[in-house]
């Protein structure tokens, strides 16, 4: 059926197909009582090439849906549980948020072309939560679990951008994206393990670890980097952590503070680099017990202020000492 405004739930609604709906689908906001606890399944909503598709409110259960042509296919919000679906082709992103507490999406969701048509801030991609710098508590305890990401434009598939605390990206497979694959930005303590990224960035091949990686972090504080496998081949960057000058009065992390990369899976080839960057300085940054796939004398690991250099190099300056290279 067709509607031209979206439904508004009340407070333990359910609304279960299987139905399609075009136009605009559900609408929920956290500060509005009596719309939360909503049950959403077997819907698929299809836009006019605006607006949100699904835009939960406070405990919102998602599952086996299929959002399209919007500007952002699924806002989730505080405790929202988004599982078994797909959101693609959607002009802005996927999936979108914040700022939040405990939301969860997946396992099993499909995120796919999306992206393309810039927000206010110059920004689209597969997905994007912002805690915002001057809300007091940002994002907390977000979790991206068992998904698949693939084939989206903009800045990165999945991305938590700002004041974001407490994050988790496991088991996701990213790949095929414009930019960045997972991107943890300006930013708290994460968790990015067991994820597969390949074939993202070929908007920024043959550049260095500024513009683009598998798994990117900037200007962030105590994130655990372990037991990823990448493959950064034809110009596109491994892992990279980057440091970027930013707003001293801002109460986010000001650079790369206690970020440990360790057992990691890492392919690369041609001009591809794995390391750390930047136009600050940095605290504790660590890497060990990773494995490369490429060739030990070839340019392809990098640090602040020096031209990429042999692998030979980069364990000369305390980096994976108990690394190889094969």
């Amino acid at each position: 059926f067709t509607q031209s405004a979206a439904v508004v739930p009340k407070d333990g609604d359910a609304f279960f197909g299987p139905a399609t709906i075009n136009g605009p689908a559900f609408f929920g906001s956290g500060t509005t009582a009596g719309q939360d606890f909503v049950d959403i399944a077997d819907i698929t909503a299809v836009g006019t090439g605006g607006g949100v598709g699904i835009q939960a409110g406070w405990d919102w259960n998602i599952t086996r849906v299929d959002v399209s042509n919007y500007g952002q296919g699924v806002r989730v919000n505080t405790r929202t549980s988004f599982t078994d679906s797909r959101t693609h082709d959607n002009a802005t992103y996927g999936v979108s948020g914040g700022p939040s507490d405990d939301a969860t999406v997946g396992p099993g969701v499909e995120v796919d072309h999306n992206g393309g048509t810039p927000d206010s801030g110059g920004s689209s991609g597969g997905s994007k939560i912002v805690g915002t710098d001057s809300h007091p508590t940002g994002v907390r305890r977000l979790t991206f679990i068992g998904n698949d990401f693939h084939d989206n434009l903009g800045t990165a598939a999945i991305w938590c951008d700002g004041n974001c605390h407490t994050v988790r990206y496991e088991d996701n497979v990213v790949a095929n994206n414009a930019t960045i694959g997972i991107f943890h930005e300006i930013s708290w303590d994460a968790v990015i393990t067991g994820n597969v990224g390949f074939g993202n960035g070929p908007n920024a091949t043959s550049q260095s670890c500024h513009f683009s990686a598998q798994i990117k972090v900037n200007n962030s504080a105590d994130v655990e980097i372990f037991g990823n496998t990448v493959s950064g081949v034809n110009g596109e960057n491994g892992i990279c952590l980057t440091n970027t000058n930013r707003n001293p009065d801002s109460p986010v992390p000001q650079w790369l503070q206690r970020v440990n990369v360790h057992d990691n899976d890492v392919t690369m080839d041609g001009t591809d680099e794995s390391g750390f960057v930047g136009d600050t300085d940095y605290e504790a940054i660590t890497w060990d017990f990773n494995t490369y796939h490429t060739v030990a004398s070839q340019p392809h690991w990098q640090v602040p202020w020096v031209t990429a250099f042999s692998f030979a190099s980069w364990q000369a300056r305390g980096f994976d000492l108990n690394g190889s290279v094969g």
